[in-house]
């Protein structure tokens, strides 16, 4: 906590319930992935675990785009189409 009182968003812990409606997944999702390892859980008492948003927000992983040099098929088969017409 800073000293102000606010709270970083490193700070910030979630249940797994709000973790998985952050994420648009199922609970049972975000537990496969801390039963996996790939996110790290802290147990607080006997019951609760949470986890933190700055792991969550770690677990994101960018799809790389792929740039095309030649033109897919069905651009060129619609470049027939309008030849022929």
């Amino acid at each position: 906590m800073s000293i102000s009182g606010h709270r970083s968003p490193a700070d910030e812990w979630l249940s797994l319930v709000d973790a998985a409606a952050d994420r648009k997944v199922s609970v049972k999702t975000i537990r496969r992935r801390i039963a996996d390892g790939d996110l790290p859980a802290y147990r607080f008492g006997r019951r609760l675990l949470l986890v933190r948003r700055e792991d969550l927000d770690a677990l994101a992983q960018r799809v790389p785009t792929v740039t095309r040099a030649t033109p897919r098929r069905r651009d060129l088969e619609a470049g027939r189409r309008g030849a022929t017409a």
